[in-house]
């Protein structure tokens, strides 16, 4: 139920066709995708669709400008305030002028009835572990929190809460207290059990939020929700609720094995944003750069790695200057065990702001005698991006370009291309030109990556020169780099020399080089379009590598029309009859491309038989291809073979025909072709039916005929809303010539639907039918119509009554429209495996043999076979860490202790003291394992081997309430 699934390619393409479609400038989708880059946990949920519409709705809607520290507390409560806003609107009929005369205050005030039942259900959901939500739970959250569905009829209805009808399996339309309900994502049901929290932290319930949380802190289903509670109470600034929560936080129980209570205190430490207001904060700053100081100065690589997952999203802990002094100070200890793990770890967090001292620091490192130290400096400074783009840091890099180590210089490359905004410098790209002629292919190929990444500011005459030097190496790995460098540089690279080298590159024998060579010559675009590439991007069509040919085939469509050559579509036609599917997307493309230079019989029938394949991609992308060539040729080659597309038994053929046919408009108003769509009227398919409106509306008055009418009064009784929609607007666009007695009474029939696209769109169509459309039942149904919430409604409506001049100019109309304007001045608009099938005593035997050989402890060992095995059953979760702490505890076998310990340790496994029970807390949940009477020793040698496994670091933090 919870949706997932945004790549970061995903997030760029959503960000830029949401801000497009409201009109605003890119600029405001630039500035958002830096805003979510600059923070790690946002970035993260910024993945899960949902989340990143309401993120985009609230970004246009609020000047974040105007909040200094955007934590994922202050997002979620920017997000639940605007969607309060829309709720206010919506279900409370406010309009915009009152909610926006409201601040944040003022709008909580007026849902707070429905917020407290939030709070409610929220927290007892994350208590029973569920995240659908019953009856039951409903009622007891209506009755907790005093609001009840009767009195409050839109409760279920904020906007949050998604229906789920167990009948169907689908979500609910209407609303009752018998469904199950679960929030919209499981992230706003930690929110909102969160604010139950801080609000039970500030009253007299304040003994039980501590109990729950001194319970459940170390469970990590409940890591996002104390992390929202850590924010919630610094930003209400109350101390006592800050202090009731952190003495149950910093008190016991407290985790035995520790990697738990770093990662919680931590991170909810950075959710506060470390304000002037919460003081203390500068108290549990300075015990976690202890920590940071000892884990990194041991040489311990678990320690080092435990707090490089803590902080990977703690970015404003990372940007204190205390904290990055602390780094400094071991970068400069010339007696520190293990440079190379401290300039590691520096790369793994996020240094958005590094301070002064730190680059110079790693620019020191870089003249370290040690090149592997150089490397890794490198490395870390890449990691940072244009903050660390100084004069001297870039100057570093220039002479570790000149490293007789080839490592070294490589890394230096690496480093300046991910800072190639502010270190496309002169001096810069002169030593990525130098770096050119090294006589290490990787190095070489390092700096035309370098180069490339610099894109045209890059683009100068050396540079250009040096990279045709390289397209003539005899490494594949450097010619296929520098090809890749020339792509970067679009147009401004394509110079004769470069298409020449091109051009030869297209012989080489390496696939890769010739496919990147067809990718850089077709974003040169028409410049490159020669007749000797175009002939030699023929020629590479017959390679038996099908990643050339389609490459070959989007270069030819990157060059559009120059390309269009009867040689050139001959071989694109061919490439559409290949076995590989991206090969044929790709030619469906380049004739796309070619638009009516391409609109033969040949390339007709070869995508309408594309449109046939089984591949998603090939299917869609000849649907696009014939729509854009009907859209520029609507020839009789065209519209023939369009027309005998019509005729195809394949769904998708006829579908994707009808769409070209509606692209092409009246031109293609033949009679074969209006025959044909009548047809595709009768298909059981409803998406069919659509598609053959959507062709009828692109013809108009052409196409109105006694045949085309009958058909789309037919299909005005659709049971499919989309259908009737698109009748409706077909018939419109008829005007007077469907103005029969059969097609006014099915548009006032579609003037009754529950839908109000499909009433928006009848209303279209009879205002476009103008007077003869007039009649009382028409009248009628479009002041019923005025009476809609539908904003598109309601204006379709009194334009309809517009078009009907003074048929319609009737005393009722005339009432309605001045309440209608006046209305209008007042509102704007856990999975099996293989561990958990084994028997008992095959799970006791297997560990004891583990266990017995040391395998979890002797590190001789563990990097043998058995060591191999241990790790992994531990990392797949094959051994459970649980299981392993059971069997040790109630069975006394002191042999499991060293597994226990190393598999906890391996899966931040907690474990804390509970009265009589050893509480774990796992990946799973918590479970509590009850401990035997007189298992004292067995306590005691379990505190001792995970002090031996954490490197006897000291979790304790006291707190003064009282330092200033």
């Amino acid at each position: 139920m919870e949706i997932t699934g945004f790549t970061e390619e995903n997030i760029n393409n959503y960000i830029e066709l949401f801000f497009n479609q409201l009109g605003n400038s890119s600029h405001q989708g630039d500035n958002l995708l830096n805003f979510l880059r600059s923070k790690p946990r946002i970035w993260g949920i910024a993945h899960i669709p949902i989340n990143l519409e309401l993120i985009c709705s609230t970004w246009s809607n609020i000047d974040w400008t105007q909040t200094k520290t955007v934590t994922i507390t202050v997002l979620y409560d920017r997000l639940t305030e605007w969607i309060c806003r829309r709720y206010l609107e919506k279900q409370k009929k406010m309009s915009p002028i009152e909610t926006n005369r409201m601040d944040k205050t003022d709008v909580y005030d007026e849902c707070r009835k429905e917020l407290a039942f939030l709070e409610n259900l929220a927290f007892l959901g994350m208590e029973n572990n569920v995240i659908l939500l019953g009856p039951q739970l409903l009622k007891e959250a209506q009755k907790e929190s005093g609001c009840k569905l009767k009195d409050c009829p839109d409760l279920f209805n904020v906007g949050l809460l998604k229906s789920y009808d167990s009948n169907s399996g689908g979500i609910g339309i209407r609303i009752t207290a018998d469904k199950h309900y679960y929030f919209v994502h499981l992230s706003f049901q930690e929110h909102f059990a969160a604010r139950y929290l801080a609000n039970a932290l500030s009253n007299n319930t304040r003994d039980q939020a501590k109990q729950f949380i001194r319970e459940h802190k170390y469970n990590q289903r409940y890591q996002l929700l104390f992390i929202f509670l850590s924010g919630l109470i610094n930003e209400d600034q109350e101390t006592k609720c800050n202090r009731a929560f952190w003495d149950a936080v910093l008190n016991e129980p407290l985790d035995i094995i520790g990697a738990r209570h770093v990662a919680l205190v931590t991170q909810c430490l950075d959710e506060t944003g470390l304000p002037e207001t919460f003081p203390e904060s500068q108290q549990f700053l300075e015990k976690i750069t202890q920590w940071l100081e000892y884990a990194l100065s041991s040489g311990s690589h678990y320690l080092s790695e435990l707090f490089e997952r803590t902080l990977t999203t703690c970015n404003a802990i990372c940007n204190e200057p205390q904290v990055q002094q602390t780094i400094v100070r071991l970068l400069n200890n010339q007696l520190l065990i293990n440079p190379n793990m401290v300039l590691s770890f520096i790369s793994k967090i996020p240094l958005t702001n590094p301070i002064e001292p730190l680059l110079l620091a790693l620019r020191e490192a870089l003249r370290n005698d040690d090149d592997s130290v150089r490397r890794t400096a490198c490395y870390a400074l890449g990691r940072m991006g244009d903050k660390a783009a100084t004069k001297e840091v870039t100057d570093g890099l220039l002479e570790a370009l000149r490293s007789d180590d080839k490592s070294v210089t490589s890394s230096a490359c690496d480093a300046l291309l991910r800072m190639s905004k502010e270190a496309a410098t002169k001096d810069v790209i002169d030593g990525l030109v130098e770096a050119l002629m090294s006589d290490s292919y990787y190095v070489r190929s390092s700096a035309c990556y370098a180069l490339g990444v610099m894109g045209e500011k890059g683009a100068t005459k050396e540079v250009i020169d040096g990279l045709i030097e390289a397209l003539r190496s005899d490494s594949y790995s450097v010619r296929s780099r520098a090809c890749e460098a020339l792509r970067r540089m679009d147009e401004k690279a394509a110079t004769k020399e470069v298409i020449d080298g091109l051009v030869e590159a297209l012989r080489s024998d390496s696939y890769s080089v010739r496919g990147r060579a067809c990718d850089a010559l077709g974003y040169m675009r028409e410049k490159a379009a020669t007749k000797e590439v175009i002939d030699a991007l023929v020629k590479a069509l017959m390679s038996d590598n099908d990643s050339v040919r389609s490459g070959v085939c989007d270069a030819l469509g990157r060059m559009s029309e120059k390309a269009a050559t009867k040689e050139v579509i001959d071989g694109l036609v061919e490439a559409l009859r290949s076995d590989d599917n991206s090969v044929r997307s790709s030619a469906c493309v380049a004739l796309g491309r070619m638009s009516e230079k391409a609109a033969t019989n040949e390339v007709i029938d070869g995508l309408v038989e594309a449109l046939r394949s089984d591949n998603y991609s090939v299917r869609t992308r000849a649907r696009v291809a014939l729509v854009r060539i009907g859209e520029k040729a609507a020839t009789n080659e065209v519209i023939n073979g369009l027309v005998e597309a019509l005729g195809s038994d394949n769904y998708s053929v006829r579908s994707s025909t009808c769409e070209a046919l509606s692209r092409m408009g009246d031109k293609a108003a033949t009679k074969e072709v209006i025959d044909g769509l009548v047809e595709a009227l009768k298909s059981d398919d409803d998406s069919m039916r659509r598609r053959a409106c959507e062709a009828l509306l692109g013809m108009g008055e052409k196409a109105a005929t006694k045949e085309v009418i009958d058909g789309l009064v037919e299909a005005l009784k659709s049971d499919n809303d989309s259908v009737r929609r698109k009748a409706c607007y077909a018939l419109g666009h008829m005007g007077e010539e469907a103005a029969t007695k059969e097609v006014i009474d099915g548009l006032v029939e579609a003037l009754k639907s529950d839908n109000d696209s499909v009433r928006s769109a009848a209303c279209y169509a009879l205002g476009h039918m103008g007077e003869k459309a007039a009649t009382k039942e028409v009248i009628d149904g479009l002041l019923e119509a005025f009476r809609s919430d539908d904003n598109s409604g309601r204006s379709r409506a009194w334009d309809a009554l517009g078009r009907m001049g003074g048929k319609a100019a009737t005393k009722e109309v005339i009432i309605s429209l001045d309440c209608a304007l006046e209305c209008e001045w007042s509102k704007k608009q856990e999975s099996s495996t293989a561990y958990m099938l084994m028997s008992e005593d095959q799970v006791r035997d297997y560990l004891s043999l583990m266990s017995a050989l040391g395998v979890f402890w002797d590190l001789e060992l563990k990097s043998g076979e058995w060591g191999k095995i241990a790790r992994q059953c531990v990392q797949r979760k094959l051994i459970s860490p649980g299981r392993l702490v059971k069997v040790c505890m109630e069975r006394g076998e002191q042999m499991f202790l060293r597994g226990a310990i190393y598999a906890c340790v391996v899966t931040e496994t907690a474990l804390a003291i509970h009265g009589s029970s050893l509480c774990v807390y796992d990946r799973e949940g918590m479970r509590k394992v009850c401990i035997p009477p007189g298992s004292e020793n067995l306590l005691d040698e379990l505190r001792k081997g995970v002090c031996r496994a954490i490197d006897w670091l000291d979790l304790k933090i006291y707190i003064d309430w009282n330092r200033p």
